[in-house]
């Protein structure tokens, strides 16, 4: 790749990263950003030493939800549906030059987030492509308001409401340097 490739290729990526809480996003392809949240869980799954899935492939839009579909290991398939929690506030605020909110949130205002996540996502009669054999939420972060060790502790422990469609449900979180990867914690749907 010559100098000129390169400034390209650079420009399209900054491009495509918003301003604020911008880890997984690419503006210019949601199918793109999908994707890369899905390939990002299978690795942070593995780095957990756990498998669940494998061969992985967007459904395009028009054929979501889910968004991504997969084998799972065990046999069969699961359809994979990724939602993001940020502040869109905070991503106007940034995009305009304007005051960012940067204290954590309440236990309280993220469990509602997360918890309205779900419900948003947990809609048996939208899904697309038939009979899945198990169903699973990404939500994926990279908010400097959730990424708190105090919240992210309460968040592990926390009990969201029983779901319908969802089966299992994970928190995705950006890159993490003591980690080395992004790492994920699944999500308690057994009811509060």
């Amino acid at each position: 790749m010559n100098q000129e490739e390169w400034n390209e290729f650079i420009d399209t990526v900054k491009s495509n990263v918003r301003p604020y809480a911008g880890y997984f996003s690419w503006l210019s392809n949601r199918d793109v950003e999908e994707l890369g949240v899905v390939q990002t869980f299978h690795e942070s799954l593995i780095h957990s030493g756990q498998t669940l899935f494998h061969s992985y492939q967007a459904r395009g839009r028009g054929n979501d939800p889910p968004d991504c579909e997969a084998r799972l290991c065990a046999g069969g398939r699961v359809g994979i549906e990724v939602t993001e929690l940020v502040d869109g506030k905070a991503i106007a605020a940034a995009r305009s030059g304007g005051a960012i909110p940067w204290e954590p949130y309440t236990e309280g205002q993220l469990f509602a987030l997360v918890a309205e996540r779900i419900a948003e996502k947990d809609k048996p009669k939208n899904v697309k492509g038939g009979r899945y054999d198990e169903y699973v939420l990404v939500v994926y972060c990279d908010d400097p308001r959730v990424l708190d060790y105090r919240l992210i502790e309460y968040v592990r422990r926390a009990r969201f409401p029983r779901t319908t469609l969802i089966g299992r449900a994970f928190l995705l979180f950006s890159f993490s340097p003591w980690k080395g990867f992004c790492p994920c914690i699944e999500l308690n749907l057994c009811g509060g």
